[in-house]
């Protein structure tokens, strides 16, 4: 099972990346919850995006394309 980061809000499209990263656990047939993950030891994230930005040609925001630059793991945005 991938060690997956999932940052939560509490907004609708964070809701609906923690259906995903539920998703992603039932595939790997692990639905635990272990303790966080320490800094940079997670296989990926999984993150909500709300598409409010002039950018939604290339469908990131200023706070994905951020997530993206940043980190060196694969990330998955959930509309």
């Amino acid at each position: 099972m991938p060690k997956l980061l999932l940052p939560f809000d509490g907004s609708e499209s964070a809701l609906r990346a923690v259906r995903h990263a539920i998703s992603i656990a039932l595939y790997f047939g692990d639905i635990s919850a272990p303790p966080p993950p320490a800094p940079g030891r997670c296989d990926g994230i999984v993150m909500g995006t709300r598409a409010k930005s002039d950018r939604q040609d290339r469908g990131l925001g200023r706070v994905q394309a951020g997530v993206v630059d940043l980190v060196q793991v694969p990330v998955t945005f959930v509309r």
